[in-house]
């Protein structure tokens, strides 16, 4: 099964690309809907943002070679991939995929360890468990992120449609 071409899955009307109006206010609804979910994502590690995108970082890491399908895997218990499916990533690779540097995410993996939110394996590479991403400080804040999406995604789709409509400005 192939992926449709992007421009037929955008919600963007096509005749809009490039309008610094449109851009502009997806842009700010961006901004926005990323600082709403800063607060949520971070609670479980003191709202320090750097350690929570290490975390989600090194938990992403180690299963994005299950997620070339783009869509829910049978092999998921309750939409998370077991600890056999799992690949321990390096700190390297880590400070690479977010351009941070080394030092500083050497540091944040080695008190989440330190936490129990990863675990080490071997001398050079982590992973984040499945039952860690079960843990009810995570879990607790999935409906709440979960909601600002969809009324994000229900707000870019109300604008994308109004404005292709004629019936609005950005």
């Amino acid at each position: 099964m192939s992926t449709p071409p992007a421009a037929s899955i955008d919600p963007v009307a096509e005749g809009a690309r490039g309008d610094p109006n449109r851009d502009n206010y997806a842009f700010a609804q961006t901004l926005d809907f990323g600082l709403e979910l800063m607060p949520l994502l971070s609670a479980p590690f003191g709202f320090d943002i750097t350690r929570t995108m290490v975390f989600y970082a090194l938990a992403r890491a180690s299963v994005s070679h299950l997620n070339h399908h783009n869509r829910p895997r049978d092999e998921a218990v309750d939409g998370i991939f077991p600890n056999d499916m799992r690949r321990p990533v390096s700190i390297l690779s880590i400070a690479g995929f977010l351009g941070m540097p080394y030092e500083t995410v050497r540091r944040h993996i080695h008190a989440l360890v330190a936490d129990g939110w990863c675990a080490r394996v071997g001398s050079r590479e982590f992973i984040v468990l499945q039952q860690t991403l079960s843990d009810e400080r995570i879990a607790s804040g999935k409906p709440a992120i979960l909601e600002a999406m969809r009324t994000f995604v229900a707000r870019m789709r109300s604008e994308a449609v109004s404005t292709a409509d004629g019936k609005g400005d950005m």
